[in-house]
């Protein structure tokens, strides 16, 4: 990765640095607001991340050196950076595995163990050292994620590109190329392919779907 040079490097510290950042979270605030998260328009991004954290690594990234303007620049320059290096972050985001398949649901987001008690599904997830009682959590939790991909499976079905796209995402391959390779088509129809399979996943959560529709 490039580093600064000298010039750019003081021009930028000059800058007013907090009213850039207020910026650039508003920036990634309007980028996030425009896409569905989880199967909404406010849905939890991956990770927990939110707007504030993106603006702060997009302003890291500058200094690291990942930026294209050249002394002298103007604010419009400075601004189209933080537009493409936010829109970098939120585009990865929106592009990973449980964006495309989780759904913010309350019905969905809770696992009921043996006693009866129901558990979110992160606080099912065993640590280490667990006990026999949190190991048989993550043991029925492993259960109902192979229920999900076999009834998924059947729903996309008649489709067969769409299925096989879908279980090269279960076997952890995600982009299109990668997909392309593995499945030996062109990555026009895994585009395709992958968009059927997407709305197909949507309308299986909305009739109801699986008690926890995750991979």
């Amino acid at each position: 990765m490039a580093e600064l040079g000298p010039e750019l490097r003081d021009a930028l510290a000059r800058e007013d640095w907090r009213l850039l950042g207020e910026r650039v979270v508003r920036i990634a605030e309007t980028q996030i607001k425009g896409l569905r998260w989880r199967g909404m328009k406010e849905g939890v991004l991956p990770d927990g991340a939110d707007a504030k954290g993106i603006a702060n690594e997009a302003v890291a990234e500058v200094f690291r050196g990942s930026i294209t303007l050249r002394v002298p620049y103007t604010p419009e320059e400075l601004e189209g950076e933080f537009q493409r290096l936010v829109h970098q972050q939120v585009d990865r985001l929106h592009r990973r595995k449980e964006n495309l398949v989780l759904r913010n649901c309350p019905d969905l987001a809770r696992l009921r163990t043996k006693d009866g008690e129901n558990l979110k599904v992160e606080e099912a997830i065993p640590h280490e050292g667990a006990s026999p009682d949190v190991e048989a959590i993550a043991n029925e939790r492993e259960e109902h994620l192979r229920k999900f991909r076999e009834k998924a499976e059947e729903y996309l079905g008649l489709d067969r590109e769409a299925l096989a796209v879908f279980r090269c995402i279960c076997g952890g391959a995600m982009r299109r190329e990668e997909i392309a390779t593995q499945l030996g088509m062109d990555a026009c129809r895994v585009k395709n392919a992958r968009k059927r399979m997407e709305r197909m996943l949507k309308t299986f959560a909305l009739k109801g779907g699986f008690p926890l529709a995750a991979l």
